[in-house]
């Protein structure tokens, strides 16, 4: 059975804002279309912001609005690692990770582990400073 979101009815206004868990049973440009609660499928109305892209059978957080169901969140799988986000507080951007970091955009990445090894790797990269510039290693090779 499949609920449109223009189906719900006036018996569920008693459970909105009640935070329910789903299953995502279809997915349009990796968002949710459909979510599944106890056998029924309901169509979904928006998705927060901070929801990680989604796939079908992913377990999400869903809140039943006046409107119809709104997807809060993602739940984590079984092997997944909590993630550590992205924070940003007093002007300053932290961005952490239990084991692995990378950034990349074209050709250029910087990659950061959590044994403390960094990889800067692209076409040019450029150093500069004003004041003193370090480098500082137990081996330094240049070329």
């Amino acid at each position: 059975m499949s609920v449109k979101t223009e189906d719900l009815k006036d018996a569920n206004s008693q459970k909105v804002g009640l935070a329910e868990i789903a299953r995502v049973v279809d997915i349009i440009s990796q968002e949710a279309d459909y979510i599944e609660i106890n056998k029924i499928s309901y169509q979904v109305i928006g998705h927060l912001s901070t929801v990680p892209p989604l796939v079908e059978d992913d377990m999400v957080l869903v809140m039943l609005t006046a409107k119809g169901y709104v997807v809060t969140g993602r739940m984590r799988a079984d092997d997944e690692y909590a993630s550590y986000g992205v924070v940003e507080e007093d002007g300053k951007l932290l961005l952490s990770a239990e084991k692995y970091i990378k950034l990349e955009t074209g050709s250029s990445t910087i990659e950061l582990t959590s044994k403390g090894k960094i990889k800067v790797d692209g076409k040019d990269i450029y150093s500069i400073s004003e004041g003193t510039h370090r480098i500082q290693g137990a081996t330094i090779e240049l070329n």
